[in-house]
């Protein structure tokens, strides 16, 4: 979920990517956010940045 989310995917996307519901996507995202204590999805991708410099786990760079 967080390397879908720091790859700039939508809820959208992400639900489809890992055949969940929209609302289950949101839920997460929310939760993803307040345990980093991120305030937007943006700050989610500038901090993969910062925490995977060589890329995000699967290998894409992230932004």
């Amino acid at each position: 979920m967080l390397r879908l989310l720091a790859s700039g995917l939508s809820n959208a996307a992400i639900a489809e990517a890992l055949c969940i519901q929209l609302k289950t996507v949101e839920y997460h995202v929310t939760n993803v956010l307040g345990k980093l204590s991120l305030a937007s999805r943006v700050e989610v991708v500038l901090w993969a940045r910062d925490e995977w410099p060589d890329g995000l786990p699967d290998g894409r760079n992230p932004g």
